[in-house]
C-alpha cells in the first residue's frame, strides 16, 4: 500500500509539473496572462521558477546567435512575488537545488535589510530618518561603516556577490563579515538582476513600486501562492490609528521641544512643533470622546450607535476619498470642546487634499530631528 501510494504521489507530482510547465511557456510565448492551479506538494514553486528562467535563457540566446536581430531584442526580467520575505527565503532554498544561478536581488525594506546595530528596534519612517542621518555622518560616533565600506568599493562588492544566491539572513550574515550595506547593495542590484524577488506590495503599490524603481513594463510576473492577493490588497487600502499612537505622538512632541530649545541644528522650530501638534491633538480628542461615548452606551444600554453604523454591522465600506472626511473633521479645532484656536495655523479647519503634503513635510521634519542625537540620552519614551 505504502509502495503503490509513493508511486502515485510521485506520477501525480511528475504530471501537474509538466502539466505547468507547458502552460507556463505557452503564457509567455503568447504574451498572455495564465492563471494555475495544481494540488499541494506537485512542485508549483519549483515549475514556475525552472520555466520561467528556462524561458528567458532560450529568449536571450536566441538574439546572441542571430545578431541581425538584435534591434527587436527587450530586456527582460522576472518578478517573482510572495506575501512575505520568509516564504521568500524558501523559494531561494527550492532554487538552490535547480540548475539555475541568475542574478538574483531581493527587495526589501531598512527593517529587513538594515544590520546596524545602532538602529536595533527602530523601524519605519525614523528608521529611513536614522539611515539618512548615519550615512551624511550628522553625528559622528553614529556613522554607519557598512554605508562607507560599501560606497568604497560598490563595484567590487557587486561582482564578487552578485551570482551567489543569498536568502535575506545569509546576506546579512556576509555582509556584516565584510562590512557592507545589504540594503543598498540590493537597490544597485536591481538594474543588473534577472530575477527579482519582492513581496505583493512592492509591485501592487504604485508608491513603492516608484520609491524602489521597479519598472513592470517587459516584465514576467510571477506571483505564487495569488490566493493570498485579495487580503494584501484590502491592507494595502487599509490603515491604523490607535489611541496608543496618538499618545507616544504627545511623548514625541515634547521632546521635539526640548531638542528645539536646547538644540541649533534642528530642523523644526518650536512654531512648527506647535503647529504639527494642533491637528494631531485634536485627533486625540476626538478619539477620546468617541471612546468615552461608546462606554457609556455599552454601561447604559440601548442601541449603540456610531457615525453611520452601529453595532449590528460589522464596519463600513466607503470610497477611498473619503479618508480626507474623515481626517479633515477629526483634527480640526473645536472652540466648544478645545477652546481657543491659533487662527493662523494652516490646519485649523483639519487635514485635507489641500493640505496634506504640507502636514507631511512637517512630519518628515519632525522624524528626522527625533532620530538625530544621542539616542540613549532620550528621556521620554518613544
Amino acid at each position: 500500500m505504502t509502495l503503490k501510494s509513493n508511486i502515485w504521489q510521485r506520477v501525480k507530482g511528475d504530471f501537474f509539473e509538466n502539466i505547468n510547465h507547458f502552460l507556463v511557456i505557452d503564457a509567455l510565448n503568447g504574451e498572455t496572462n495564465a492563471l494555475l492551479q495544481s494540488p499541494t506538494g506537485t512542485g508549483k514553486t519549483l515549475c514556475l521558477l525552472c520555466a520561467t528562467l528556462g524561458w528567458l535563457a532560450h529568449y536571450r540566446r536566441k538574439f546572441i546567435d542571430n545578431p541581425s536581430k538584435a534591434k527587436d531584442y527587450k530586456p527582460v526580467k522576472i518578478l517573482y512575488s510572495s506575501r512575505t520575505h520568509s516564504q521568500i527565503k524558501q523559494v531561494i532554498k527550492e532554487l538552490k537545488q535547480t540548475c539555475y544561478r541568475p542574478i538574483t536581488c531581493i527587495l526589501g525594506s531598512r527593517d529587513q535589510l538594515c544590520i546596524k546595530t545602532d538602529f536595533t528596534g527602530v523601524s519605519g519612517l525614523q528608521l529611513n530618518a536614522a539611515c539618512k542621518q548615519a550615512r551624511i555622518g550628522a553625528i559622528s560616533e553614529q556613522r554607519c561603516t557598512y554605508s562607507d565600506g560599501y560606497n568604497k568599493n560598490k563595484g567590487g562588492c557587486i561582482a564578487k556577490h552578485k551570482n551567489n544566491l543569498y536568502d535575506i539572513e545569509e546576506l546579512a550574515t556576509v555582509a556584516k563579515k565584510e562590512r557592507f550595506c545589504p540594503y543598498f547593495y540590493e537597490r544597485d542590484l536591481l538594474d543588473r538582476a534577472d530575477l527579482i524577488m519582492l513581496p505583493y506590495n512592492y509591485i501592487m503599490d504604485g508608491r513603492i513600486r516608484g520609491s524602489m524603481g521597479i519598472k513592470l513594463i517587459n516584465s514576467i510576473l510571477v506571483f505564487d501562492e495569488a490566493h493570498n492577493i485579495e487580503r494584501v490588497a484590502e491592507d494595502g487600502c487599509s490603515f491604523t490609528i490607535s489611541m496608543r499612537d496618538l499618545e507616544n505622538c504627545e511623548l514625541d512632541f515634547k521632546l521635539l521641544k526640548q531638542k528645539a530649545r536646547q538644540e541649533e541644528e534642528t530642523k523644526m522650530s518650536i512654531e512648527d512643533i506647535e503647529t504639527l501638534e494642533f491637528p494631531i491633538m485634536n485627533m486625540m480628542r476626538n478619539m477620546t470622546r468617541v471612546k468615552r461615548n461608546m462606554e457609556n452606551e455599552m454601561r447604559y444600554g440601548g442601541k449603540k450607535k456610531f457615525g453611520n453604523f452601529d453595532d449590528s454591522q460589522k464596519g463600513k465600506i466607503e470610497p477611498g476619498r473619503e479618508i480626507f472626511t474623515i481626517f479633515k473633521e477629526w483634527t480640526k479645532g473645536d472652540t466648544e470642546r478645545f477652546g481657543k484656536i491659533d487662527m493662523q495655523n494652516p490646519f485649523k479647519n483639519g487635514i485635507d487634499e489641500f493640505n496634506i503634503q504640507e502636514f507631511m513635510n512637517l512630519l518628515m521634519k519632525s522624524i528626522e530631528d527625533l532620530s538625530s542625537g544621542k539616542r540613549d540620552n532620550r528621556d521620554v519614551s518613544e
